[in-house]
């Protein structure tokens, strides 16, 4: 009987895990970069972990070689879902040499608005030039603390 007992804890675990929602980013091409393309527009969804709250970083990787277009970020925004918006946060952007394009430590920062449908902008200390694209980049979000937290990011790149 014990072990039928642990046997049903341990199934209703598994099947309790999969209905929760993971952090999960999903990228796509608004205006695709090319060589013959000026500027090119990604777009984020985010979406928080349901039980923490929290995002896994995430390499954004799009069909396009976005990286190898000579382009910089020109701006960043992010705009929240009317209902499961983050109460608070703060996005980072770097490339896979580490080097920090968007966030605190790098001059140029990006706090998440903690309003429905609200919008949050890139507040920027460097020219753009000093934001160069030349890997790909990776978001970060710091903890937001509202579970199932969902959010859209802009990500204007020119050259």
């Amino acid at each position: 009987m014990k072990r039928f007992t642990i046997a049903v804890f341990v199934f209703f675990l598994f099947v309790g895990n999969l209905y929760a929602v993971v952090s999960s980013m999903t990228v796509t091409n608004l205006i695709a970069p090319s060589i013959n393309t000026p500027v090119a527009l990604l777009k984020v969804v985010c979406i928080a972990d349901s039980a923490a709250a929290t995002f896994v970083s995430t390499q954004l990787v799009t069909g396009v070689r976005y990286w190898e277009y000579g382009y910089s970020i020109a701006d960043v925004w992010a705009v929240n879902d009317a209902t499961t918006y983050p109460a608070a946060g703060a996005v980072t952007i770097t490339d896979e040499t580490t080097r920090q394009l968007v966030g605190t430590t790098a001059g140029d920062t990006l706090t998440l608005s903690t309003a429905a449908s609200g919008v949050g902008y890139l507040t920027i200390d460097r020219g753009s030039g000093q934001r160069a694209v030349t890997s790909k980049l990776t978001v970060a979000v710091s903890t937001i603390t509202t579970n199932s937290g969902k959010f859209t990011l802009y990500i204007l790149l020119r050259r």
